[in-house]
C-alpha cells in the first residue's frame, strides 16, 4: 500500500508525483495499492484562490495511473483525515491481500 501525497497549493508537488510513483513501483510489486492524497486543504478558502491543483486534475491523474482512489485532507487542521484514510482501508479490506505498507510524501 502506498499513499502519494501532494500539496494542493503547490503545483510542483503534483508535477513530481510521477517521480514518486516510479520510486514506489521500483520498491514494490505489481499488486501495490496506491491512493492519491491532496494535503493542505485547510489553506483553501471558498474562492479557491490558493488552490494550484484542482480536484478534477487529481482525479484524472489518479484514474490515468489506475490508482485505487483519491482524497483531500488537512493534516494540520484534521480536516477529512478520517474519511480519506477510512476510504483507503476499505479498499484494502475488499482486496483481502497482505500488502507491504509504504508511505510516500512529496511535500
Amino acid at each position: 500500500m502506498a499513499y502519494l501525497v501532494y500539496d494542493i497549493t503547490n503545483q510542483s508537488t503534483f508535477e513530481n508525483l510521477d517521480f514518486w510513483l516510479e520510486t514506489v513501483k521500483k520498491a514494490t510489486d505489481d499488486n501495490i495499492v496506491i491512493y492519491l492524497v491532496g494535503n493542505k486543504a485547510d489553506l483553501i478558502d471558498s474562492s479557491n484562490r490558493n488552490r494550484r491543483v484542482t480536484k478534477e486534475q487529481a482525479i484524472y491523474y489518479s484514474k490515468l495511473r489506475h490508482f485505487q482512489g483519491f482524497g483531500e485532507c488537512s493534516a494540520l487542521k484534521n480536516i477529512n483525515i478520517k474519511e480519506t484514510f477510512t476510504s483507503f482501508y476499505k479498499i484494502l479490506y475488499k482486496k483481502n491481500k497482505v500488502l507491504k505498507i509504504i508511505a510516500v510524501v512529496t511535500l
